[in-house]
């Protein structure tokens, strides 16, 4: 039986931000949604870069800043009147721990945001720390939008990587939503081992959950990209690529039946 190949039809290319002396990059780290009615969001690290050489890459994240950026026709255009800074990586650390620091205040008030809503948005943001004994870690601080990332609430949730794990990478895709309401997430730890982080409370808390996956190869080989989808018969997969070892630059799936818990 022979398949014809598929052919595109009606594609354009549209530039989105670009520039000779900006880098711009990493959109599947941070936010990209499609909120309905034309209205998409993208948000990408935006770094000044000259290119001359591998030298001008590095630490390019400290030199720039997050942009959201948004367009209202389905992408066809991309006004920089609506462009918006969700973090500035150029602040001081003192300016940025001043800003970390507000997750531990004791009995500060939150905001009421429904992460529920199609109209929410989370961003973690990556940042060093230290866990209860004050050895280094690698947290996350979640900052929430109820308004489509127009506006970011100033007081974030901090995420740490459940013991005995250091680090956990979490990226921005959209929280996966259960019929109960509860909201789930993955991240990375070290060692490239996927898990899963659920809250109960719209984002203010979030806590592990289950591993996973993880490579039958032990450190030769890596996981990384997790991505969640909730199917209709309440099955819950995660797709992730996998690079080196015996499965070196496949994607592979791993699926639970009971919530995200095993």
């Amino acid at each position: 039986m022979n398949h014809s190949s598929p052919e595109l039809a009606d594609v354009t290319h549209t530039k989105v931000c670009y520039s000779k002396e900006t880098y711009c990059a990493h959109v599947s780290q941070h936010v990209i949604r499609n909120f309905g009615d034309g209205e998409i969001a993208v948000m990408h690290c935006h770094a000044p870069c000259t290119y001359a050489d591998r030298e001008s890459f590095v630490e390019y994240q400290g030199r720039g800043v997050f942009l959201l950026q948004r367009s209202l026709d389905h992408g066809e255009t991309w006004d920089h009147e609506h462009d918006v800074v969700m973090w500035d990586n150029t602040m001081s650390d003192r300016e940025k721990k001043a800003i970390y620091s507000r997750a531990d205040e004791p009995g500060v008030v939150r905001e009421e945001i429904d992460l529920t809503s199609p109209d929410s948005v989370v961003f973690f943001k990556r940042s060093p720390g230290e866990d209860i004994r004050g050895g280094p870690i690698s947290e996350n601080y979640a900052f929430r939008s109820a308004d489509r990332g127009r506006n970011w609430e100033e007081v974030p949730t901090r995420v740490q990587p459940a013991p005995p794990f250091k680090s956990i990478i979490m990226d921005a895709m959209p929280p996966i939503v259960f019929p109960d309401g509860t909201l789930v997430v993955s991240g990375t730890h070290e060692g490239n081992i996927p898990a899963l982080y659920g809250s109960d409370d719209n984002g203010l808390t979030w806590d592990y959950m289950a591993e996973i996956a993880r490579d039958p190869d032990g450190d030769v080989g890596r996981i990384v990209y997790d991505r969640l989808l909730l199917l209709p018969s309440g099955r819950l997969q995660c797709y992730m690529l996998h690079l080196a070892g015996r499965r070196d630059s496949v994607i592979v799936m791993s699926y639970s039946d009971d919530g995200g818990y095993t």
